[in-house]
């Protein structure tokens, strides 16, 4: 017969299946529990290998996001993206200089900037490329490289050698994965790497990712938590993952 543990342990783990999270909080209201024993079920939890802890809650272990195809993400949660977007092309002034990764949610920021004048673009994306073409004040600079087809991206040594002299002010990149633990992911290796490429070659970092990234964690890491300097976002992020972030010195932006 199972134990009353048992059964609060199978009801955690069907919430991190359900959710891609659980906050502390949640929980012990869920099950009506203090806040301590969930944090004792959580402890017990991680030494089993069946979750990772965070600050105020915990993520599946192996919580891998596929590498879904681009006509997919475009039509998901398409008004946190605009509002991400929105926020984010907000911090980008006449005159400057910006990288823009590849990602439907970056792909966001390039359509809200249709307001600034003599900025640069620096993408290893075509399909932002595409959107900006025709805004003859912005000056567009394309990195060259091998075609991906899910996401757009140009990647590989010629990408990352177009980048190597180049520096901007600004550097906004999308991940498919945001957690507490294991930083800024995505499904692709290649992609990782050059994303990575853009956001050292900026004197500020930017991860743009809507509420159902967080949480999640795919095969490749981009940076790690406290190698960004500001995340945007939108408000149905939790909250409390939220705080992890900010607890480190990271900047979070909700749209």
């Amino acid at each position: 017969m199972p134990t009353l543990t048992n059964a609060r342990w199978d009801y955690i783990k069907e919430q991190l299946h359900k959710h891609g999270n659980v906050q502390v909080a949640g929980l012990a209201a869920d099950m009506g529990v203090s806040e301590v024993t969930v944090r004792r079920y959580l402890a017990q939890m991680e030494a089993e290998g069946l979750l990772v802890r965070f600050y105020g809650g915990a993520i599946p272990p192996a919580a891998l996001v596929p590498d879904v195809s681009f006509r997919d993400k475009v039509s998901a949660h398409l008004d946190a993206k605009r509002a991400i977007g929105a926020a984010a092309a907000a911090r980008v002034a006449d005159g400057s200089t910006i990288a823009l990764g590849a990602g439907t949610t970056v792909m966001a920021i390039a359509s809200a900037l249709a307001e600034r004048r003599n900025i640069t673009v620096v993408t290893n994306a075509i399909n932002i490329a595409w959107e900006l073409t025709h805004r003859p004040e912005i000056r567009l600079v394309v990195t060259g490289g091998v075609l991906r087809e899910p996401s757009y991206a140009l990647t590989g040594r010629a990408a990352e050698h177009a980048l190597r002299d180049l520096f901007v002010d600004l550097a906004f990149v999308g991940a498919n994965g945001v957690s507490p633990v294991h930083g800024f992911t995505t499904p692709n290796p290649e992609e990782a790497h050059i994303t990575r490429a853009l956001l050292g070659r900026a004197a500020r970092s930017v991860v743009v990712a809507d509420h159902s990234k967080w949480g999640r964690v795919a095969f490749a890491q981009i940076a790690q938590p406290s190698e960004v300097k500001t995340v945007i976002t939108d408000d149905q992020a939790p909250p409390e993952m939220v705080e992890s972030f900010r607890r480190i010195g990271v900047e979070v932006v909700t749209a």
